[in-house]
């Protein structure tokens, strides 16, 4: 109980998962600390996954070069369907 309760507020979720799940009369120092090891690893790899897609979605709104090439692309499909229109009404 002294190491659960001296763990910060972040671990809070798992402190009481522990609680509830096992007797802690019985429970080991190895076992405790094993499944606080993986619960760390779990914490650091949740953050690494939301720093990579921070990253990404941060280089996909910066790139200036693609917003160039979509409105030059836009605009050539804009003259497409004009003169699709144009043809079509010229055929009426």
């Amino acid at each position: 109980m002294k190491i659960l309760r001296s763990l910060p507020k972040k671990w809070e979720t798992k402190v009481t998962a522990i609680q509830e799940a096992k007797d802690l009369t019985k429970l080991s120092l190895e076992e405790l600390i094993g499944s606080l090891m993986t619960y760390e690893i779990e914490l650091y790899n949740h953050r690494r996954v939301e720093e990579n897609e921070k990253s990404i979605a941060f280089m996909a709104i910066t790139n200036d070069d693609e917003e160039e090439e979509s409105e030059s692309e836009s605009d050539e499909k804009k003259n497409l369907v004009f003169k699709m229109s144009s043809m079509s009404i010229m055929k009426i």
